[in-house]
């Protein structure tokens, strides 16, 4: 499914990684520049709101149409971008995604295509196990269906369709993990020409654990690398950090990097935002090397 021209060598390198059994990040993100620092005031942005990428049945059996705004940076640079995909929490039950807006700007005026995604919710997703499922099932097959959009459309925003990452909180930290580990749901469909596989995800105060223990989630050399944030527990969740990082040890044992990055104490997501306390040192390397920045 992967599209990265160079996916087999990524997971031998991946592979090498995990022999060394703890890797970080590279340190070669420069402190100032094009993706790593702000290039472009908010002014000189381009809102592309409510773009439709596909339609879906929720949970009530209706046909709705699922949409997503773009942030572009201003004409001129490179002729094609980096783009990250930001992904609201809610428990799959709420949340919206202008609630990314702010953060979706935040990379847009370092210089990333940034867009915020919009998918599927039950309000009634806590019910029980079986529904939740469900709304989880539907909001990963969104995020796939999204990205195979951002591919088929990359000429219209100069989108370079190798380079696209998925950063996600909470629920949308699952939609982000299971763009880069999840096989599509549905596949087919009038996008069936381009990969739904994202080439790099982060996610806070997430994980696909559960799926692994029903069986559903799998891992495979050719899953994207995977940036994980979790606290020590989970106060969202009730979930520790060790629960969490099977998920984790999973694209590890496949030969795929993943690196887990555990907080302190108790707690629920982190900041994800560009230019936030874990940019420097964290989520900008990861996209850095992961999106193999220097040869964008």
């Amino acid at each position: 499914m992967a599209t990265r021209r160079n996916r087999t060598t990524r997971a031998t390198l991946g592979a090498l990684v995990a022999l060394a059994v703890t890797a970080l990040v590279s340190a070669c993100m420069p402190a100032e520049g094009r993706y790593s620092s702000v290039q472009h005031p908010v002014s000189e942005l381009t809102t592309v709101a409510d773009r439709v990428y596909g339609q879906a049945e929720d949970y009530a059996g209706t046909v709705v149409p699922l949409k997503l705004d773009l942030f572009l940076p201003p004409a001129g640079g490179p002729a094609t971008r980096p783009t990250v995909v930001l992904v609201h929490g809610g428990s799959f039950s709420g949340g919206d995604k202008s609630n990314m807006a702010g953060t979706a700007r935040g990379y847009a005026q370092r210089g990333y295509v940034a867009v915020a995604l919009g998918y599927r919710l039950d309000p009634n997703a806590a019910e029980s196990t079986q529904r939740y499922l469900a709304a989880a099932t539907d909001a990963i097959d969104d995020g796939l269906e999204a990205v195979r959009w951002l591919r088929a459309n990359a000429a219209t925003y100069r989108i370079d369709p190798e380079r696209i990452a998925v950063i996600g909180s909470s629920a949308g930290g699952a939609v982000a993990l299971g763009t880069a580990i999840a096989d599509d749901p549905t596949p087919g469909g009038p996008l069936a020409a381009w990969s739904p596989r994202s080439d790099a995800a982060v996610s806070t105060g997430a994980h696909l654990t559960p799926g692994i223990d029903l069986g559903f989630v799998t891992f495979e050399p050719t899953d994207s690398p995977v940036l994980m944030f979790h606290y020590d527990v989970d106060t969202a969740t009730g979930n520790d950090a060790a629960y969490a990082r099977r998920t984790c040890d999973g694209l590890t044992g496949a030969g795929v990097y993943c690196r887990f990055v555990q907080q302190p104490g108790s707690g629920h997501t982190v900041d994800l935002n560009a230019g936030g306390p874990w940019w420097t040192d964290e989520i900008g390397p990861f996209l850095w090397d992961q999106l193999d920045i220097p040869n964008a």
